[in-house]
C-alpha cells in the first residue's frame, strides 16, 4: 500500500481523496499536506453506493508530523458494512466516539480506509476544510 500525497492550497475547500470505485482490498492512504493555518475543522466523508455479500471498511484520520513522517491517530470510524455514509469530523467540536474529535487540525493529515473483508464495496472519500 502506497501513500498518495495531495497538497492543499487556501482555495481548496472540497477535496476528492478517493474517487468512486469498487474495492476488495485496502486502497492507498491519502495524505493532505499544507492545510492552511487557521483551518477550524476537517470533515471526511466515505460514501458507499454498491456492496457485495458482506463487505467491511474502516476509515481513520491520522495526524502526520511534517518533519519525521510519524503519525498518530486522531479518530477512527466504526466499520461500514452496507450502503451508506460515514462522516468523521475534527475541530473545536463536542467529542463523539467514532464520529467527532475535539482536536486541532494539523498541517498534514492522513486518511486510511482499511478493508476488513475481501467482499466488494463501491465507495468514494472526500474531505472538506472548514
Amino acid at each position: 500500500m502506497a501513500n498518495i500525497v495531495k497538497y492543499v492550497t487556501k482555495l481548496d475547500r472540497h477535496i476528492e481523496l478517493l474517487g468512486s470505485a469498487a474495492r476488495t482490498a485496502s486502497p492507498d492512504t491519502v495524505e493532505l499536506r499544507g492545510i492552511p493555518q487557521g483551518t477550524r475543522g476537517l470533515i471526511v466523508v466515505l460514501n458507499a453506493t454498491v456492496k457485495g455479500d458482506s463487505p467491511s471498511v474502516t476509515m481513520k484520520i491520522q495526524g502526520v508530523d511534517a518533519i519525521t513522517g510519524a503519525t498518530w491517530d486522531i479518530i477512527s470510524a466504526t466499520a461500514l458494512t452496507d450502503i451508506g455514509t460515514r462522516v468523521l469530523r475534527v475541530g473545536n467540536i463536542a467529542t463523539a466516539s467514532n464520529v467527532a474529535a475535539n482536536d486541532l487540525v494539523p498541517s498534514a493529515v492522513r486518511v486510511t480506509c482499511t478493508a476488513n473483508s475481501a467482499d466488494s464495496l463501491t465507495y468514494s472519500v472526500t474531505a472538506q476544510l472548514v
